[in-house]
């Protein structure tokens, strides 16, 4: 089976939402480009990866064409995304590129990867302005930060059971 791409151009939205609750969620990225709509389902260290890329990327750029660009983003909820997109996936990888003469960059997501040329699964490619990039890299930080409380010594996730703290050997808290 040859590998399908899917090239979504240049993305008019870009949403990243969690589901589930704390230390059971589950996320993915919805992704719009004119009438053309995808679903990403994707691993919470994925996320925070391509958060993390983004901003670090962003933070080299010039903030006076990011913050001209801020002004045009649209706006609305998450809950507009249409209920049958025409993609929907699970990343099993995830490639950022940078194109700074255009100002963009450029999101590569696949299935997973298959053993064999002819086994690979479907793969999307979108691309996406600065100040879209800086909102999506806003986003996965305060959906991150929404999950579980850290222990504020070791930072491991603190569930319903209590926490035995490697750092404060081994005492539960």
């Amino acid at each position: 089976m040859a590998e399908a791409q899917f090239d979504f151009g240049l993305a008019t939205r870009l949403d990243v939402d969690a589901l589930g609750e704390p230390g059971r969620r589950t996320f993915r990225l919805l992704i719009r480009s004119g009438t053309s709509a995808a679903l990403l389902w994707i691993e919470k260290q994925q996320l925070v990866a391509l958060g993390l890329a983004l901003e670090q990327v962003l933070s080299q750029v010039a903030p006076q064409e990011l913050q001209r660009e801020m002004l045009s983003l649209p706006s609305g909820l998450v809950t507009d995304f249409p209920l049958n997109p025409q993609l929907e996936f699970r990343v099993g990888q995830l490639q950022l590129g940078h194109d700074p003469v255009n100002m963009q960059f450029q999101i590569i997501a696949g299935d997973s990867v298959g053993e064999e040329e002819e086994d690979r699964p479907p793969r999307l490619t979108v691309r996406l302005g600065y100040a879209m990039a800086s909102r999506l890299s806003q986003q996965i930080a305060a959906v991150a930060a929404a999950g579980r409380p850290r222990c504020p010594l070791c930072g491991e996730p603190l569930g319903d059971e209590p926490h035995q703290c490697a750092l404060s050997n081994g005492h539960v808290h």
